[in-house]
């Protein structure tokens, strides 16, 4: 008798420290699966942020019709009919730069904002870019930046010739507008 009391009591012990276990896991689990969701919002959120200024400034520089895509489509705007990827990137100061990923290549122009309090944008052909898969700016104060990208920097009138250059296209507009 004494024997199977003692297993019992074991097994109930060995139950309640696996349910813990199984708790601890759960809670785990669902801070995971939360964090990455904060995450992966953040960074949605900050994407739109850009491409919302990107739509403003080219609108107001350049006096033409800018329209956002579906979230699907593999450039970001129609500028005046022409297809537009835009980026932002705020100063990294372990990597000491402003980096932005390039994965698509269906658009004619990359805008890309280096963000360090204020936009500095670098409207750059996709043709300069291919078949570079990031764009990397190493100075902190953009405005003295002497790279590769710097004959990019505020060049509104490289994208202005872009649209004068570029045949109309047709757009479909969103239900809504």
């Amino acid at each position: 008798m004494k024997n199977q009391r003692d297993w019992a009591n074991n097994y109930w012990d060995d139950l309640a420290d696996l349910q813990k276990l199984r708790q601890e896991q759960r809670q785990r689990e669902m801070w995971l699966r939360y964090a990455v969701t904060v995450a992966v919002n953040q960074r949605q959120r900050f994407a739109r942020e850009v491409q919302d200024k990107a739509m403003r400034e080219a609108s107001r520089l350049l006096g033409v019709e800018v329209h956002g895509t579906t979230h699907k489509c593999p450039f970001d705007l129609f500028i005046g009919g022409v297809r537009a990827e835009v980026k932002g990137s705020h100063w990294q100061n372990r990597a000491r730069r402003y980096q932005a990923d390039v994965r698509h290549y269906e658009a004619d122009v990359l805008l890309f904002d280096a963000i360090n309090g204020t936009d500095h944008w670098f409207i750059i052909p996709m043709a300069a870019i291919a078949p570079r898969r990031k764009i990397e700016v190493y100075s902190y104060h953009v405005e003295s930046y002497k790279g590769q990208w710097a004959d990019f920097l505020e060049a509104w009138d490289v994208l202005d010739e872009i649209v004068k250059k570029c045949p109309s296209r047709a757009i479909q507009l969103p239900l809504g507008a």
